[in-house]
């Protein structure tokens, strides 16, 4: 019995993709873990201090993770300068009024940044770069299933060296 022929289902060009999702996926994942670091940098060699808010406006590009702008003042806890009309990103809307705990990197800050809990935004980062790893995987596992259906639907050819080609 005979199979019928398929075409590759694995292609040069989805090998080439895997390749270079080998080189991206650990320099992303690196990225992802030195933009925390510089995080984690920034609020310990910051200000920090007390953010109230007057007011705050979605930024209207993410509905499943929304980011609001709001506009506020700084005061700093222990160095005694305050800053009027800097900005914050956040992932929560804040009520005109409300104060919240926030750092900024300098006198001269033109935003504050909130202060956040580094352990939940480090398992957002593990958790990305594990499901990264996971599709890279899975890719190369594909990949080597291909090579061995190939191997065995191949087999070994019997070629008869005297008789005429086909055609003459």
């Amino acid at each position: 019995m005979t199979r019928p022929a398929r075409g590759p289902r694995f292609t040069f060009a989805k090998f080439v993709g895997l390749v270079v999702a080998t080189i991206a996926v650990p320099a992303i994942i690196v990225g992802l873990f030195v933009l925390q670091a510089q995080d984690d940098r920034a609020q310990a060699h910051g200000i920090r201090g007390e953010y109230t808010v007057r007011h705050c406006v979605w930024d209207g590009i993410s509905r499943r993770s929304p980011l609001y702008d709001c506009t506020g003042n700084f005061r700093a806890d222990h160095q005694g300068f305050e800053l009027t009309a800097i900005s914050m990103q956040t992932q929560e809307r804040h009520r005109a009024g409300s104060r919240v705990p926030a750092y900024v990197t300098g006198p001269h800050a033109s935003s504050a940044g909130e202060q956040f809990n580094p352990a939940t935004e480090k398992t957002t980062n593990i958790k990305l770069s594990v499901a990264m790893v996971v599709f890279l995987v899975a890719g190369w596992l594909l990949f080597i299933r291909e090579l061995r259906r190939r191997r065995v639907t191949a087999g070994s050819v019997a070629l008869d060296i005297g008789s005429p080609l086909p055609g003459r």
